[in-house]
This record gives C-alpha cells, structure tokens and sequence, in this order.
C-alpha cells in the first residue's frame, strides 16, 4: 500500500490526546499514524522504519515539508483504530492482543519484516471491512519493546547454543554438582589418532571438565607390543598407559583414572600421547567421557 497523500476518515475509540514536535520535510495527514523517531525525538509519519514509537492518529493535516525539525506540531490521540492491513503479511484473528507492527501511515502488519518494523500496538479485533483495530498507546511501546527484545534476545540466545539448527553441543552442559539430585550430562572428546610415530594430541578445553573414562576403538591394522594410548592433564598422566595391541576393531579401555589428576581446568589442556613402539598400525579413535564441573 502507498502512504497517505490526503486526508483519511480513520474511526478510533481516543484515550487521550498530546502534542508532537515533526521533523525536518514530514507531513503528518489527519487520520494518519505519527510516531516518535526516537533517533532525532521528532515526530514522523508510520513508515517500515525500526526505532519508532507510536504515539496515536493525527486528527489534523500538518505540513512541516519546508520546514527544520520542531518548526510545526502536530496533535494526536491515543486510542483504538481501525487500521489498514498489509496483505503481503496480514494479521488474522490468531493475532488478537499480540503485538502488531507499522508498514505505513495507516497499515499495519503480523511481523517485524525480519526486524525491520516498530511495533505500532496491540491488536484488538479484526474485521473484513474495517480493517484491524489496534491500540496504540505510548504508555504501553515501552513495555512491548521490552518484551519484544527480551524475545529476540532469547532467539539469539538459542541460535548461539546451536539449537535451532538442531545441533546440540556440549556448550550449553551445566556443572555437576556433587551429590546433584538432578544429576548431569556427560560431555563426550572424540580424538582420531593416525597411524605415525610416537606424538602427542592436545584438545584446549573451554571449560573444566572431569575425566570419568577413556575408550579406544581400532581403526586400521593389528597394533604391535608396546603401543599405547595414555589421556594426561597437561604433561601429567589421568589413566594408565592403555594397550592398543590389538587387532583392528577391537576396543580397549583404561584400566585405572588418577583421581588427584582427572581435572582439567578451563583453558586447560587434554593431551593425548600415541607410543607407537613397533611397526604396526596405532591408528585408532580416542573417546574421552567427562562431567563439566565448577
């Protein structure tokens, strides 16, 4: 829908009336939406704009298009209208006391446009003639603008910690506490060691974790006497050195954990030695279990 360019009947249900200061070139038309700019404090026609604050209907033409910022007011009122809708994004009958947001002087719409749009009120009823009733009421832009980037925030929030692709990861696990009621989540280390010489593997850990067991799982060819996998904190063993002579697919677990060495702090650093002692084949996967803990 275009902006108004003349004057528009616009039936409302008033709560009050104020006066607005207009900005530089705007024309308010009477019956149309006029909003605070909260980036200058002046008032502007509705428009697909973020920063806006409703503030009512202009029950009068004031053409301030020649003029610089504060040079003419105009006086709205606040109180319940029946709006325009934009058919590319109409609200419906499920949209009734939700939020509603501002497309133009005298349109409003069911979403923000990915955030580009201001709230323009609450959404009262809906009608086929008449429109959308929607009221708009300073008193109430703050508190919706709130809840509305406490919304966003949680959705970024979300986003952040993977979930909304589907993909949950280790990030968001709380500690475990000990003796916890609930209990926790265990976080998982897959380290996939190549067939080389003897080398150690580190894996930077983001947060303090508790190393409660190490698997080895063969990968290729039989291992020889002598090779091991051994999980250290730093340069200090956790486990026992662990056999990987044996055959390829065979599993092989650690036998004892250092209780005085299992944590390793935040920033910290999970080590992984590979002694490879014969000519075989020590390529296998190392799977480290652990508690996040405080």
């Amino acid at each position: 829908m275009a902006a108004l360019s003349t004057f528009r009947d616009t039936k409302s249900v008033t709560l009050g009336s104020t006066t607005l200061k207009l900005g530089t070139g705007v024309i308010a038309y009477a019956g149309g939406l006029v909003c605070t700019d909260t980036a200058t404090g002046y008032g502007v026609a509705g428009q697909v704009k973020t920063g806006l604050v409703a503030r009512g209907i202009a029950r009068s033409t004031v053409d301030n298009s020649a003029g610089q910022a504060g040079d003419k007011s105009v006086a709205v009122e606040e109180g319940r209208f029946w709006l325009d809708i934009y058919g590319s994004d109409p609200v419906t009958q499920a949209n009734v006391d939700q939020p509603v947001f501002i497309y133009d002087d005298h349109t409003i719409a069911a979403t923000d446009g990915n955030a580009a749009r201001s709230v323009a009120g609450v959404l009262r009823a809906v009608d086929a003639a008449r429109g959308a009733l929607v009221e708009v009421s300073c008193a109430n832009q703050t508190a919706m603008a709130a809840e509305i980037a406490a919304r966003e925030a949680l959705e970024a929030n979300l986003a952040d910690q993977d979930t909304l692709a589907g993909v949950l990861t280790g990030k968001s696990v709380a500690n475990t506490a000990n003796a916890a009621v609930i209990g926790g989540l265990e976080v998982v280390h897959r380290i996939a060691i190549a067939d080389a010489a003897t080398a150690d593997t580190d894996v930077v850990l983001t947060h303090k974790t508790m190393v409660t067991d190490v698997l080895v799982i063969k990968t290729a060819g039989n291992g020889g006497s002598g090779d091991t996998i051994q999980v250290k904190n730093g340069s200090t063993a956790i486990t026992d050195a662990i056999s990987i002579n044996i055959n390829d697919k065979v599993m092989a677990r650690a036998a004892s954990i250092d209780d005085a060495q299992q944590t390793i702090a935040a920033g910290g650093t999970l080590k992984v030695t590979c002694t490879k002692a014969a000519a075989a084949n020590v390529a296998c996967i190392v799977i480290v279990r652990g508690l996040r803990v405080a």
